[in-house]
């Protein structure tokens, strides 16, 4: 990574950090309402923890896009695969640790976020870098697939698939 992103870089990361963690708590300080709902964790389950990684990535990145669209050309690409990344990277190393030990822990359950954060981040800016998948075509399928992880996103928070990735391993309830 070049040196001079290296605090853009963490900054990012700082911020996506930071508004997850405030995420987690926002469905219930807005007394439970479906639109806060929709883009923040309203139980315990994988999914709903994979929302606290996916709306801040994706707000930073549209802003992103919108500041520096003409000097990078792949935003929206880098964008994709970040956030591709980051949800593979947080439920494979969830699953991987707890399918070990029995039990989760969460102190490695907020490792896990973080290191999915620092992954995609780590990603998205090797791509921006490398200036690959520039072209129209590529930057219209990476939107339509950022658009489709937010609506997967949206959708399945009310209509939740009944497998263990959506259950709430303490009421056992899936989505609101």
């Amino acid at each position: 990574m070049i040196k001079k992103n290296i605090w853009h870089f963490l900054l990012l990361c700082a911020s996506t950090i930071l508004l997850g963690t405030l995420l987690h708590f926002t469905y219930e300080w807005f007394s439970k309402l479906p639109i806060v709902g929709a883009f923040s964790a309203v139980n315990e389950s994988t999914f709903e923890h994979l929302k606290l990684f996916i709306t801040p990535i994706v707000l930073f990145g549209v802003i992103g896009w919108l500041r520096h669209r003409h000097s990078f050309e792949n935003i929206f690409p880098a964008l994709f695969f970040a956030i591709l990344i980051g949800m593979l990277t947080i439920t494979a190393f969830f699953y991987t640790y707890t399918g070990i030990i029995g039990t989760n822990f969460m102190v490695l359950d907020i490792f896990s976020f973080i290191l999915g954060v620092f992954v995609s981040y780590f990603v998205l800016f090797r791509i921006i870098e490398s200036e690959r998948f520039t072209s129209s075509g590529a930057n219209v399928f990476a939107a339509i697939g950022v658009f489709a992880i937010v609506a997967a996103m949206v959708f399945f928070t009310f209509y939740p698939p009944q497998i263990a990735l959506f259950k709430d391993p303490l009421t056992g309830a899936f989505g609101i």
